[in-house]
């Protein structure tokens, strides 16, 4: 058996080469649109956090309440509002609560 020519060991290379990608794409970190994406959605994510924050500590007066499809909108911004109103109307019944 004679020893395969170069254009033969070239064209082995580049089916193995594709195989080797076929199974190992290349990772997102080249995907620039990707990356923005990801920072505009943990920026969403820092605001509705800073919103669940405020509305925990008192701060749900109407005028400043963020309403579902704001951009600090959340479903947990909305269940804090709902449990910081029920926490004022227990204390609007006299009940005196310890702060830790």
């Amino acid at each position: 058996m004679s020893e395969p020519t170069l254009e033969e060991k070239l064209a082995d290379l580049k089916v193995l080469h594709a195989f080797y990608l076929d199974r190992h794409p290349r990772p997102r970190i080249f995907d620039v649109q990707a990356i923005r994406r990801d920072i505009d959605d943990a920026e969403r994510l820092r605001v509705q956090l800073a919103g669940c924050l405020t509305a925990a500590e008192g701060g749900i007066y109407p005028q400043v309440l963020a309403k579902q499809g704001d951009y600090g909108w959340s479903a947990a911004y909305a269940a804090v509002v709902n449990l910081r109103r029920k926490y004022e109307d227990f204390l609007k019944k006299g009940v005196e609560v310890e702060d830790e």
